[in-house]
């Protein structure tokens, strides 16, 4: 087997099968690209996962399932909070490159994407785990 980004081939020879493993959704974005980075079939990749969202919403709304048209909508509406803080982060690295602070541009759209992909995470995690639950048997 041999590996080359997104393409797993069986034998590098001239009769080889190739089979192409594009990225899921969930990898895509703790990637942390931004959108002027990702690919085609990266984009394609998401705007399906974030339509799926919204497919399993509609249909947990209609049928009633309070459960999954909460855990629906709250990732369809993170993925487009992720979206908007990158680009705001974007905004932000250019206006310090610009004015002169290449270092301090840097600093803060390392330290940035690395806290928006962390709490991305967090949320989600947070999300598929349903809210907290209280034990009211403490003796306190």
């Amino acid at each position: 087997m041999v590996n080359t980004g997104n393409t797993v081939s069986s034998y590098p020879g001239a009769y080889s099968i190739t089979i192409v493993k594009n990225p899921t959704a969930q990898e895509i974005l703790a990637s942390g690209k931004t959108r002027e980075s990702l690919t085609h079939t990266e984009k394609k990749i998401l705007k399906k996962e974030f339509y799926k969202q919204l497919k399993i919403y509609a249909s947990a709304i209609i049928t009633g399932d309070k459960e999954t048209s909460g855990k629906a909508w709250k990732i369809a509406l993170a993925i487009i909070a992720m979206v908007g803080l990158i680009y705001l982060l974007a905004a932000l690295a250019c206006s310090l490159s610009c004015s002169g602070s290449d270092a301090a541009a840097i600093i803060v759209g390392t330290l940035g994407l690395t806290g928006i992909i962390f709490g991305f995470v967090l949320l989600m995690k947070r999300i598929r785990r349903g809210p907290k639950k209280i034990n009211e048997d403490k003796d306190g």
